[in-house]
Order: C-alpha cells, then sequence, then structure tokens
C-alpha cells in the first residue's frame, strides 16, 4: 500500500505536466499568428477564393475567360501559390486596388488591410 501523499503526488505532476503543454502549445499558436500580422493562412485562402480564384485559377471560371489561361499566368490555387506571387499581389491589391478588376467582387478596404499585414509577414 502506498502512502496517502504519493498518489496526490502523482495527480499533481501529471496535472503541472498538462498545464505546461497547453501553455507550450498557446505560446506556438500566438507566435505563429504574430508572424503573419495575425491573419491566418485559412483566412488568405479564403478571400483568395472569394476575390480572386473566379479569374486566377488553372480553369478560370468567371465568364470573361472561359476557356482561356489566367491573366499573366497567375494560378492562386495554394498558398504556396499566394506567397510566390506576394510581391505582385501586394501591388495589385494593395498599394494600387486595381485587384479583384473593377472592385467586382466587392473587396472591403479593411480585407485589403487584413492582406497587407499578412504579406508584410510572408
Amino acid at each position: 500500500m502506498r502512502a496517502p501523499g504519493v498518489d496526490r503526488s502523482i495527480g499533481a505532476r501529471v496535472a503541472l505536466h498538462a498545464a505546461a503543454a497547453v501553455l507550450s502549445l498557446t505560446v506556438l499558436l500566438i507566435c505563429a499568428a504574430a508572424e503573419s500580422g495575425g491573419v491566418s493562412d485559412a483566412w488568405i485562402m479564403t478571400m483568395v477564393r472569394r476575390h480572386c480564384a473566379m479569374c486566377h485559377s488553372e480553369n478560370p471560371s468567371h465568364t470573361m475567360l472561359l476557356g482561356q489561361q489566367p491573366p499573366k499566368g497567375v494560378v492562386l490555387e495554394s498558398i504556396e501559390d499566394v506567397r510566390r506571387f506576394a510581391p505582385r499581389i501586394a501591388e495589385m491589391v494593395v498599394r494600387k486596388k486595381s485587384m479583384p478588376f473593377g472592385n467586382e467582387t466587392a473587396m472591403t478596404e479593411a480585407d485589403r488591410a487584413r492582406f497587407a499585414q499578412w504579406l508584410a509577414a510572408q
């Protein structure tokens, strides 16, 4: 039979290790968010699908581009694609605000600002 304090000691150590693991994970998530200006890759891809993909995909679905190649060869189907074209996206979406073309998909200034934060962190 164990001493009465032994089981509590083991339980306390397990709880302490669990708390440390949760704290470590929290710190990692905060650091990852800070590195991207607090904007997630998932949010970026949501914006790309909403505002860019109809023209900038392997097979554009915009009615003006059916059966054609994407404009300027810019394909944005993955986060890696977005990173590769980041300088061009920063120029056209953030600085010139000429994309989406004619702002057909109604990209807001707040969305452009968040996109800029993410781009600056890349």
